[in-house]
């Protein structure tokens, strides 16, 4: 990871990895971005769990870093368990 990355390169699954334990260890998103050059929309995405690369992944919700829910907007950890639960409640109905 460094400065060689290219604007629009497609990511893979070690840049993913690389955002999710910035995120984890309370990295900010500009910092990220600035010595990755992972653009911040992607690092909001995989922080989301929205990244095409980890769609299919089973995350727990509550167990990531805190963040915005893009849905209620509530400042949580992600993925945020109000909204999983209500998700869950109207596939059920």
């Amino acid at each position: 990871m460094g400065l060689e990355k290219v604007v629009g390169k497609m990511l893979d699954q070690s840049d993913v990895d690389y955002v999710l334990r910035k995120l984890a260890a309370g990295t900010a998103i500009r910092a990220i971005h600035r010595n990755s050059k992972i653009s911040r929309r992607a690092i909001k995405d995989i922080r989301d769990g929205v990244h095409p690369l980890l769609r299919g992944a089973v995350v727990a919700p509550g167990s990531g870093p805190a963040g915005e829910c893009p849905t209620c907007g509530h400042r949580v950890p992600l993925p945020c368990v109000a909204c999983a639960a209500k998700r869950n409640l109207e596939r059920a109905e």
